[in-house]
C-alpha cells in the first residue's frame, strides 16, 4: 500500500531518512535538519514536495519523495522521483515496482509529462529495477550550485 506521508509518521521517516542516506544510494550525506525541515514541508503543504509511505502487511516499509517543477523540454509538470527507500528487512517483495508503478500511473493520468530520477553508479541493482520499468538515461551530467 501506498499513502501519502501524515504527521504521525514523523519518528519512523527520519529514522529511514538516516539509514538511507547512510547506504550507497547517495554520493553525499546531508544534514539531519534537513530531514526534519523536508518532513514539515511536505506535512504542510504539497505545494514543493510530496511524500508518500509504502506498507507492507500494516507496516511501515519505505518511503518515497517527489517534488514537481514545469520544464519546456518535456511539454509540461513534472516530477523527480527525489528519494525512493525500501528496508531492508522488505525488500525483494515488490515494493520498488510498486512505487516505479504509482509514478508511471500520475503521468498515464497526464498529471506529470514524465518522471525523473537519479541513481548512484554502485547503486547498480536499483538501476536494474529503473531499466525494467521503463526508465532510460539521460546523456547528460547534472550540475548544482549551492547546498
Amino acid at each position: 500500500m501506498i499513502r501519502p506521508i501524515g504527521p504521525g509518521d514523523r519518528d519512523q521517516y527520519i529514522a529511514m531518512c538516516r539509514d538511507f542516506y547512510s547506504g550507497n544510494a547517495v554520493s553525499h550525506p546531508v544534514p539531519e535538519e534537513y530531514f526534519g525541515r523536508a518532513f514539515d514541508e511536505m506535512t504542510t503543504s504539497t505545494a514543493y514536495l510530496e511524500g508518500y509511505i509504502l506498507e507492507d502487511g500494516g507496516q511501515t516499509a519505505g518511503y518515497m519523495l517527489f517534488f514537481q517543477s514545469y520544464s519546456q523540454e518535456a511539454g509540461g509538470a513534472f516530477a523527480f522521483l527525489d528519494e525512493l527507500y525500501v528496508k531492508p528487512a522488505f525488500r525483494g517483495r515488490g515494493l520498488g515496482r510498486e512505487a516505479l508503478a504509482f509514478a508511471r500511473a500520475q503521468v498515464d493520468s497526464g498529471r506529470w509529462k514524465r518522471v525523473r530520477l537519479e541513481v548512484t553508479k554502485e547503486n547498480g541493482r536499483a538501476a536494474g529495477i529503473y531499466r525494467r520499468a521503463g526508465y532510460s538515461s539521460l546523456p547528460y551530467e547534472q550540475m548544482y550550485i549551492g547546498e
